[in-house]
């Protein structure tokens, strides 16, 4: 929380540059502190522009992804849109993603400053995997082997613990 506090006081120190007004009247100085505003109110689309990372992803189906954004230019606060095929998702400055169920994802930005302009991230293609499941039936023939093993080795104990008896 501190530090959202801090970036958009950093911000609007920025923004906000402060002149100094004198006024000379009767041998006496007044001075005020006004704040004066710099063009960055109208905001220049040509280099407003967001980026999202990672830039390709490829995970297994109930993975977890996190977008990150970075963001150029335009006029601060912003607003963040994010889409997954197309449809509107999540908002912020960064979302996570959990596919459930394989396929093929595309997920991209909109990001609009406080004058309207909207700048959209490049696509990004996610390519979620189905894990490979361990068939059940080979489970049950694994189960059944490990019993006769351990069975074995039982009937191999007993057998050369009475050929012990025998030769004493």
């Amino acid at each position: 929380m501190k530090t959202i506090v801090f970036g958009i006081l950093f911000v609007l120190s920025l923004v906000c540059v402060f002149t100094a007004a004198f006024d000379f009247q009767g041998g006496s100085i007044n001075a005020s502190v006004l704040p004066s505003y710099s063009n960055s109110i109208s905001s220049d689309s040509d280099t407003f522009s967001v980026t999202i990372s990672p830039t390709s992803v490829t995970l297994d189906v109930n993975q977890s992804q996190r977008f990150t954004s970075i963001v150029s230019n335009g006029t601060f606060p912003y607003s963040y849109q994010w889409y997954l095929n197309g449809s509107a998702v999540g908002t912020g400055a960064s979302w996570t993603f959990t596919p459930s169920s394989a396929g093929s994802y595309t997920v991209y930005l909109n990001v609009t400053d406080t004058v309207g302009v909207t700048a959209t991230s490049d696509t990004v293609t996610v390519t979620a995997l189905t894990v490979p499941e361990f068939p059940s039936y080979l489970i049950l023939l694994l189960f059944i082997a490990v019993i006769l093993l351990a069975i074995l080795a039982v009937a191999l104990a007993l057998h050369y613990t009475r050929e012990a008896k025998r030769k004493n």
